[in-house]
């Protein structure tokens, strides 16, 4: 999720890994 950092778009998907 380290590019979901970078990428705003994929902030939602970030979080979701996190919960993963």
């Amino acid at each position: 999720t380290v590019a979901a950092c970078n990428s705003p778009k994929v902030g939602l998907d970030s979080d979701a890994e996190l919960v993963r």
